[in-house]
């Protein structure tokens, strides 16, 4: 029982107080789903297990994306979750960390990269990060943007740090704000918040969740006579479930 007690707490801490994530990007391939999926979850999965247990990892998630269509910009999104970004560099490898020779590592990338393709890698600095839980929601819903320049973009970073409570106080389970510290050049947006909801799957979501009015009044005087809306512009928003948590 306290083996249990302390896994969820490491999963709560890591997803909340790690410092950076690096989320790599995929859309499927025409019938690669059900590949990809099975070298996640072998694989990927003993990868990132060792690399956590020998500290060079604070945590590794999957998720995927609850439709899979051409609209989609991404079906699949891999996050690793650091304290220190150094540690990115250090032991990732599959030869490396499954003693693999060269030929099976190269067999199981080709595998991969034959079901999916690659979008971008993109490096996060988390800012704000709520959760009513000890566990993490698996329905998620996930929200880029794209800042305002100068002072007015980061007012509203400033915003998700001091009013971070209000937005899981009715409407959510848990919710964290990231900024982009980088990215390709093509890549539209800076910014991603996730909102995170304790239901199954969307179905329940759309068929359960009802939004319930949250007094806003000391976020209104913050922001004065400037709309918060003015400080970003949305450019992707999609749900995505629970794949692989460690």
């Amino acid at each position: 029982m306290k083996k249990i007690l302390f896994i969820i707490f490491s999963l709560f801490y890591s997803f909340s107080f790690s410092q950076y994530a690096v989320a790599t990007l995929w859309k499927y391939e025409e019938g690669g789903r059900l590949q990809a999926r099975e070298i996640i979850l072998n694989e990927f999965k003993e990868v990132a297990k060792k690399r956590i247990a020998d500290g060079n990892l604070n945590g590794y998630h999957v998720w995927q994306a609850v439709n899979w269509s051409n609209t989609n910009q991404f079906d699949l999104i891999l996050v690793e979750l650091y304290d220190d970004l150094e540690k990115f560099y250090v032991d990732r490898g599959l030869q490396k960390n499954l003693n693999m020779g060269a030929w099976g590592t190269h067999n199981v990338w080709s595998k991969f990269l034959n079901s999916v393709e690659l979008i971008d890698r993109i490096i996060f600095k988390g800012e704000a990060f709520e959760n009513t839980n000890d566990y993490l929601p698996n329905l998620t819903k996930w929200n880029f943007y794209q800042k305002s320049k100068g002072e007015l973009g980061e007012k509203w970073v400033n915003f998700h740090k001091k009013f971070s409570k209000k937005f899981v106080e009715k409407n959510r389970d848990a919710w964290g704000s990231w900024s982009i510290i980088h990215k390709s050049f093509n890549t539209k947006f800076d910014h991603l918040t996730i909102d995170a909801f304790d239901y199954k799957n969307e179905m329940e979501f759309l068929m359960k969740h009802k939004y319930q009015p949250v007094d806003w009044s000391a976020a209104t005087k913050y922001w004065g006579k400037t709309k918060f809306s003015d400080a970003r512009k949305p450019i992707e928003s999609a749900f995505f479930t629970q794949l692989l948590i460690l």
